[in-house]
């Protein structure tokens, strides 16, 4: 899996122009040796998907830093800068940086003092979220169907094809983690589903329009990473970092766009509330038991036909 990506909003400058004439090493820190920025197009780039249009370009940064032990190691970040074509849409940047190293580096990049400058948009994907999203694929409510507003007559289809990872934390702080091409089919993730108090990192294989096949790494904490190896679709024939942009693009704007409309419909129509949980948690806990039983006749099976195979030794 990729590293996990922050998204942020830029509050200053107003157009894509503006900031990637903005952006200079200038007030880069020292910490950074041989700092060095380059864009990866010569040219702001245009990609659409589905209703939303944007254009883009990949600031690619790289320095040499000491770590801890002394030793010199090189750095190497993208940097998406993108904006929506609509006049009205603020510039965003997606950077492979957790919240703190990310908001420090584009501030530096910019050459801000100050305080809001730059904000960032979590993805709002808390541990309800991912608890329903192991419900829509558990219970096979795994095809989301969603009408474009510039086509009335166009239904894009999201279909989430499996979870292979979960991890979270029980009631008495232990952490717990599955993982697997077939996680929602292990004993273990169904004690581990029941057991939890709050799921933390979810990893969903999708595919969405000519897309086949999408693995990304969601957590409760706001970020995303996207496995760009297992990736399969239109994107295959481009070069890596552009590939890697556009599929973060579709995710980031999209994607979990989508998936939180869904569940905020499901809230609304009061197919997923506390009673509904507390129902998803008893199937659970039937398939739990029903899996276990199936072992232990299994075992009893295998035992019977063990000892109906010892041949008697001759005296």
């Amino acid at each position: 899996m990729s590293n996990h990506t922050t998204h942020w909003q830029e509050n200053e400058l107003k157009s894509l122009e503006e900031v990637i004439k903005a952006i200079s090493l200038d007030s880069i820190s020292n910490n950074y040796k041989d700092p060095k920025i380059d864009w990866l197009f010569s040219e702001i780039k245009s990609l659409s998907f589905g209703d939303i249009e944007i254009k883009y370009n990949i600031l690619m940064f790289s320095a040499d830093v000491s770590n801890r032990f002394g030793d010199i190691i090189t750095l190497n970040h993208d940097i998406i800068v993108f904006q929506q074509s609509s006049l009205e849409s603020p510039v965003n940047y997606i950077i492979d940086k957790n919240a703190t190293g990310a908001r420090t580096l584009l501030r530096q990049l910019l050459g801000y003092t100050g305080r809001l400058e730059i904000v960032q948009k979590p993805l709002n994907l808390d541990a309800d979220i991912l608890l329903w999203l192991v419900k829509k694929v558990f219970t096979s409510e795994n095809i989301f169907e969603f009408i474009r507003k510039t086509d009335q007559s166009q239904v894009d289809i999201l279909k989430i094809n499996g979870i292979f990872g979960l991890s979270g934390e029980t009631l008495d702080e232990n952490k717990l983690r599955a993982e697997g091409d077939s996680v929602l089919k292990l004993a273990s993730t169904l004690t581990f589903i029941l057991d939890s108090e709050r799921v933390r990192n979810l990893a969903v294989q999708l595919e969405y329009l000519d897309h086949e096949n999408i693995e990304l790494s969601l957590r409760d904490a706001g970020v995303m990473a996207v496995d760009i190896a297992a990736y399969s679709g239109s994107y295959e024939l481009i070069n890596f970092r552009e590939k890697r942009a556009n599929i973060l693009l579709l995710c980031y704007l999209d994607i979990i766009p989508k998936l939180r409309i869904s569940y905020s419909l499901d809230c609304a129509d009061g197919e997923w509330n506390n009673e509904k949980i507390n129902e998803f948690y008893d199937l659970i806990k039937n398939e739990l038991i029903q899996k276990l039983s199936d072992k232990q006749k299994s075992f009893s099976q295998e035992k019977q036909e063990d000892e109906f195979s010892i041949v008697p030794v001759a005296e």
